[in-house]
């Protein structure tokens, strides 16, 4: 079991002070915050006042406190107004706002500024992979600094110029060290790999208590590998040190990334992932944690898609209308980790009960606002725009109208209102058919819906201009839009699941019509296959026709037929084999699957002389997730006292559903759950020597 103890040095929020050592002032004994470091000796503190700085600091070995205002105050409005501005590099080479590379400690300490504006900065990688651009806001390498109490927003290492292999780590990049990152916004940067942060050989590094917000990885320069990790990316662990990183009360949101891992990835490295949100961060699998390692322990989180791990739940976290503070109803509150060294902080006029930002009692809270270092962030309530989707209206003939939704997501944590939306060429072809202004709630999807009415063949490449109240991005957004109009086969499916419900097992066979239509101006071949899935013999199912023409403008339809009696029965009796289409000629989609989901009921003439299975087996329960009630099915395979209880996770018992002898046989029973609240629970079942355990879900 990996254990860890949070020093008193991250527990005070003011680590450092200016009566010990010499106090430097920017601007008014230096007027740069270069200038003043390069005076500074070890244990110094750099103090700034509030201003733009357009600089590209480095902190040239020194040990030293560099902080603003908020350091001696506690004023957070300090953050937003000290920014270090990266976008006027001298050497653009070097062009992170802040560089810590000549062996710092933790004692060197980076604090309340905003950090803006950085592109990364060119190094060769310390292992010998090649050339990279890493570190937009922050570029750090065998050292390991304290980067807490700052917003690190619009920067990015997206420029990986001829030479270098790829660019990443848009807001903060470590390698070769053990960094603490503590109490920051990291917000809108982006990256080939690790959007928010990367971790490149780290051990013992902290990244707790942080947002981790609306942070994209993309290919910024065709044919640059990229990596994944939209909100962190890890890999490997120091040489000679495998002490686990520490990813501790984050909240990982609306990230985004073109490949693996679109909240976090653990690409081969020890890493200790406990107490965090990881919601709402897209890609094309929804894959929030991507995981590579077998030394990684993920337990006591909010991921959503589920994940394994002691203490894991899969629920809408219920954020507040800023800054992704919990409702008072969160399932986030006291489930994290219950041992007390991640208690929230106690409030001292309320014994038990945890201290604001933090809810509840003092067992941990899911997120950035839980454990000893929550604390109340600067500021930063703001909506943020991303179109997660490609834009295509498909393909449509002259004068055929055909409409197109641009989904609008809003990841940010308040109100995005949309106040207008245009079109660069087409506007008289493209009709956007929204009153304005659009308000979408924070993490919600809004629609723009827009129609393209083509007067001639074209292949139509067009920018949509949506106008927004996103502070921290380019106003307007600019979404690329694409079509095409030129005549050709093109096939329409739906592709929706067929759901036929129940058929008795002694009906000889059901015949279901599903139609393919050609809405091209040539004729299309079509071939046709099945996906059995569980269905067997193969000859209980048949479609009709295997192959044939579908004339412009015509549909024909398929046969898709089930033979009951010859099914091969299981224990739910619940089957879903699907229906292949393949298109030769259209210019449209070619491939389409179509599930046809159905269960058996009753049993045959030959089932009823032999109705004894041959094993003992539970199976899941179904539906899974399930509100309010759930189907448990079991079978005996001989007489047997039978004991069916449903437990919590904390071991509880909660229902004993069965406490009897029963015959050998199927059975079934239903478990109404209406009276619980959401979470995972477990059914455990004891027949003779037969026992098994299985998970479920309630999801209201």
């Amino acid at each position: 079991m990996r254990t860890f103890i949070y020093s008193t040095f991250f527990l005070t929020l003011f680590a450092f002070s200016l009566s010990n050592a010499n106090t430097i002032k920017v601007p008014e004994e230096f007027s740069t915050i270069q200038a003043a470091i390069n005076a500074s000796t070890n244990g110094d503190t750099v103090l700034v006042a509030s201003g733009t700085y357009y600089e590209n600091i480095n902190f040239k070995g020194k040990n030293i406190v560099l902080t603003s205002y908020y350091g001696i105050t506690g004023d957070a409005s300090y953050i937003k107004n000290t920014i270090i501005n990266g976008s006027t590099p001298t050497n653009p080479d070097t062009a992170s706002c802040v560089l810590i590379i000549s062996g710092e400690d933790s004692s060197a300490v980076l604090q309340g500024f905003t950090l803006t504006g950085g592109k990364g900065t060119k190094w060769p990688d310390e292992h010998g992979a090649g050339i990279y651009v890493e570190g937009g806001g922050i570029f750090i390498t065998v050292s390991s600094p304290t980067i807490k109490y700052n917003l690190i927003v619009n920067n990015e290492a997206i420029n990986s110029p001829a030479g270098t292999i790829s660019a990443g780590g848009g807001a903060i990049r470590c390698g070769d060290g053990s960094p603490h990152i503590i109490n920051n916004v990291i917000l809108n940067n982006a990256g080939m790999y690790g959007g928010g942060i990367v971790l490149n050989y780290c051990s013992e590094a902290l990244i707790a208590n942080n947002i981790i917000n609306s942070n994209h990885v993309y290919q910024a320069v065709t044919g640059r590998q990229t990596f994944g990790g939209g909100g962190i990316w890890t890999y490997e662990s120091l040489p000679g040190n495998d002490l686990p990183n520490l990813i501790i009360n984050n909240t990982i949101i609306g990230n985004s990334s073109n490949t693996n891992g679109c909240g976090i990835r653990i690409w081969d490295a020890n890493v200790l992932i406990s107490n965090n949100i990881v919601w709402n961060n897209y890609q094309k699998s929804n894959e929030q944690i991507n995981l590579t390692s077998s030394n990684t322990v993920i337990e006591y989180n909010n991921v959503e898609y589920e994940i394994e791990g002691t203490g894991n739940i899969s629920l809408q976290p219920s954020f507040a209308d800023s800054s992704f503070y919990l409702n008072d109803n969160s399932p986030c509150i006291d489930a994290g980790n219950p041992d007390v060294k991640y208690y929230d902080n106690e409030d001292p006029n309320s014994s038990g009960n945890a201290l604001l930002p933090s809810k509840g009692t003092i067992r941990n809270d899911m997120g950035a606002y839980g454990g000893p270092m929550s604390l109340l962030f600067s500021e930063f309530s703001s909506s943020h725009l991303y179109t997660p989707d490609e834009n295509n209206f498909g393909l449509t003939l002259p004068n055929e109208p055909i409409t197109l939704s641009v989904s609008i997501v809003n990841v940010g944590s308040s109100v995005l209102l949309v106040d207008s939306a245009s079109v660069v060429l087409n506007n008289s072809t493209i009709g956007i058919q929204n009153n304005f202004p659009l308000s979408i709630d924070p993490l919600k999807i809004g629609k723009l819906v827009l129609t393209w009415t083509p007067l001639i063949n074209e292949d139509l490449i067009d920018t949509l201009l949506i106008y927004n109240n996103d502070n921290y991005s380019i106003n307007p957004a600019r979404i690329i839009i694409t079509g095409s109009s030129y005549p050709n086969a093109l096939l329409s499916f739906d592709a929706a699941i067929a759901d036929l419900g129940n058929i008795d097992v002694t009906t000889p066979r059901v015949d279901t019509i599903i139609y393919v239509y050609n809405i091209g101006t040539v004729p299309d071949s079509i071939y046709t296959s099945v996906i059995y899935d569980r269905v067997k013999p193969d000859t209980a199912l048949e479609i009709s026709p295997v192959a044939f023409e579908v004339a412009p403008k015509d549909s024909v339809g398929i046969t898709f037929s089930i033979f009951p009696p010859i099914v091969r029965k299981t224990i739910l009796n619940i089957f879903q084999p699907a229906l292949v289409v393949d298109s030769k000629f259209s210019i449209g989609k070619t491939h389409f699957t179509k599930t046809i989901k159905f269960q058996l009921t009753g049993i045959t003439d030959a089932e009823k002389g032999s109705n004894s299975p041959d094993k003992f087996y539970v199976s899941q329960n179904f539906p899974n997730p399930f509100n309010p009630s759930t189907l448990i099915e079991y079978s005996l395979a001989k007489t047997s006292f039978v004991n069916l209880t449903i437990f919590n996770v904390l071991g509880e018992k909660i229902k004993n559903l069965i406490d009897k002898e029963q015959a050998a046989g199927i059975y079934q029973i239903n478990f109404d759950a209406s009276f619980l609240p959401s979470g995972i629970y477990f059914y455990r079942i004891e027949a003779g020597n037969f026992v098994e355990i299985k998970k479920m879900v309630l999801l209201r």
